[in-house]
This record gives C-alpha cells, sequence and structure tokens, in this order.
C-alpha cells in the first residue's frame, strides 16, 4: 500500500464541479477534526489533577477511569518530589516497578487502577495515568503521605536511647 501525501490525496479527490473542490480543500476529514477525537477516542472519565493525601502506611488505589481505549495502550508513571525524571511502573496489565507494593489492578470495565500497599513519605510525588495516543493523554494525581505525630514521636525516642554499630541494635540503658 502506497501511502500519498495529503496533497497529493487532495489532487486526486478534485473535481470539474466548484462545489466538490470546496468541500475537499475547506473541510478536512472526519478522523481529522477535534469533535471525532473527543467523542470517539479514548478520554478520562474523571477530573485531570487530584490531590490525595494518606496516612504513613495506608494502601491506596489512583483510578484511572478510560471510555473507549480501543487499541490504546494505559500505562502509570510517577515523579518523585523535586525530580524530573520519569519512573516507569506499569504498561497495560503487566508492572515494571522492583518495588512489590506497586500492582495494577484492572477493574472491569474500564478502571487501570494503580495499587500502592503500605505508602510512606518516599511515595510523595506526581503519579500520572497516560494512554498512548500522540500526543499522550495525562491524567495526573498528587500524592502527599502524612507521618503519624506518635510514630515521629516514638523513633525520635528510640534515637535518643539506642544506636546501631554495624548493623546491630545497641540499646542506651545498658
Amino acid at each position: 500500500m502506497v501511502v500519498k501525501p495529503v496533497g497529493e490525496h487532495r489532487k486526486l479527490l478534485k473535481s470539474t464541479g466548484p462545489i466538490l473542490n470546496y468541500v475537499f480543500d475547506h473541510h478536512p476529514p472526519y478522523y481529522k477534526s477535534t469533535y471525532y477525537n473527543t467523542r470517539y477516542g479514548p478520554h478520562f472519565e474523571t477530573d485531570n489533577v487530584t490531590n490525595i493525601t494518606v496516612q504513613n502506611g495506608d494502601t491506596l488505589f489512583l483510578s484511572c477511569r478510560i471510555s473507549l481505549l480501543q487499541d490504546k495502550t494505559v500505562s502509570w508513571v510517577r515523579r518523585k518530589s523535586g525530580d524530573t525524571a520519569l519512573q516507569l511502573l506499569t504498561v497495560g496489565k503487566q508492572t515494571y516497578s522492583g518495588d512489590s507494593r506497586y500492582q495494577i489492578e484492572f477493574q472491569y470495565p474500564n478502571n487501570w487502577r494503580l495499587k500502592i500497599s503500605q505508602a510512606n513519605k518516599n511515595d510523595e510525588g506526581v503519579y500520572e495515568c497516560q494512554i498512548s495516543t500522540h500526543p499522550p493523554k495525562v491524567i495526573i494525581y498528587y500524592l502527599h503521605v502524612n507521618a503519624n505525630d506518635t510514630q515521629k514521636r516514638a523513633k525520635r525516642k528510640a534515637n535518643e536511647h539506642s544506636c546501631v554499630i554495624f548493623g546491630q541494635v545497641v540499646n542506651g540503658d545498658t
């Protein structure tokens, strides 16, 4: 199959009638219109930017509901706070993170949920659900993890009375 540039394609469609020339020259093909892409192409069913705050140790789900996915692929990526580099977490139903706390859970018919078990402060950052369109369509989640005050105080108290020597914990009371 030979693909012809748009200009040559229009030459083939030229007609001797002035009305048809106007139609071919001034109206793009139906599949290139904005209405067609938003109505019939893949799109998110939720808002674009979401702030989520969880407690340290909680399990959370980031939902990504997509209508009319067709032959496109869904991916989850992460940007750590203050970093511009992307970390690939999932592609389709496959998890690519070395951290087993990250899992993709597809919920029929159209929810691509990212599950994060035992969330901690290191999980804070920007999470993006992406559809493999050109350009990619993205929905963004900002995750903030609150550390419990009681856990902070317990850690501070433990640090005052103990120290680590060659991987062995030595209590300061003895």
